[in-house]
């Protein structure tokens, strides 16, 4: 199932990425107009045809990120564990000491944060 999702994705990204080329450029304004990512047509996907991963929101407090390098940590509030960021899980630009939502999956290593959001101050 996990190959499927995969083909999925990439083939949802290239026809996307086809309209965009052939067609008009409508698409690719209302892709970057509505901040439309690889990391939300997968969670798309996730919700479709379900997944073994865990798509429930947290919320935490950037322990660490370094930009350069590209990853970093956040504290989940629930639990006070750190979990793993990079840099292409995230859909705002974030710092130390953001509050950040997020949902969690399994990565090669261990959970990983994904989809992670900042959330801003009413």
């Amino acid at each position: 199932m996990d190959i499927f999702r995969r083909i999925l994705t990439k083939s949802i990204i290239y026809v996307i990425f086809a309209t965009v080329t052939n067609k008009s450029n409508r698409l690719l304004f209302y892709i970057l107009k509505n901040n439309i990512t690889e990391i939300m047509i997968r969670n798309l996907i996730n919700k479709l045809f379900g997944s073994n991963k865990e798509l429930e929101t947290k919320e935490g407090i950037v322990k660490f990120f370094n930009a350069k390098k590209g990853f970093g940590f956040i504290i989940i509030n629930d639990s006070n564990e750190e979990i793993f960021v990079h840099t292409t899980n995230l859909v705002d630009k974030i710092r130390e000491k953001n509050k950040v939502s997020f949902n969690v999956e399994k990565g090669k290593k261990g959970p990983i944060a994904t989809n992670v959001r900042v959330i801003r101050k009413s």
